[in-house]
């Protein structure tokens, strides 16, 4: 039940970082052209759009690494109540219930990275593909 607010987070998170990955690649992709032309304030603004994006991205990670955090804090506080209010309940009993939460709230911690990376992965086949790179 916890999981379900944990998958429509990185849903939406999914579709914002394909987004922003889009557009930071669009302006990765001007790259060439801006250093070519030599032209100082169209090399500052095209740095700046990048740390724009950069930013973006890693704001919107943190935020969704954020929110994952809070709902496995609360999924080890309502496991813990759980567990201590079981019916001849031992301390190593409790100990391996927690233990074994805790090692899945840790791996949920890498999440919103490998969200990200998905984003970042599916906007560049996206792009070989279009531009028929990959083709026999």
């Amino acid at each position: 039940m916890i999981l379900i607010p944990v998958i429509i987070m990185n849903r939406r998170y999914g579709r914002l970082s394909l987004r922003l990955n889009q557009r930071l690649n669009d302006q990765l992709e001007r790259e060439v052209d801006v250093l070519s032309a030599s032209k100082t304030d169209e090399v500052q603004q095209h740095y700046r759009l990048l740390k724009h994006w950069q930013v973006k991205l890693s704001d919107a990670e943190a935020k969704n690494w954020g929110l994952t955090t809070l709902l496995m804090g609360g999924l080890v506080v309502l496991v813990l109540i759980r567990a201590v209010t079981l019916p001849n309940v031992e301390a190593g009993d409790i100990y391996t219930i927690v233990t074994y939460t805790m090692s899945f709230t840790y791996t949920m911690d890498e999440v919103p990275f490998l969200v990200q990376q998905v984003g970042r992965l599916k906007d560049i086949g996206d792009r070989i593909s279009s531009q028929g790179i990959l083709e026999n």
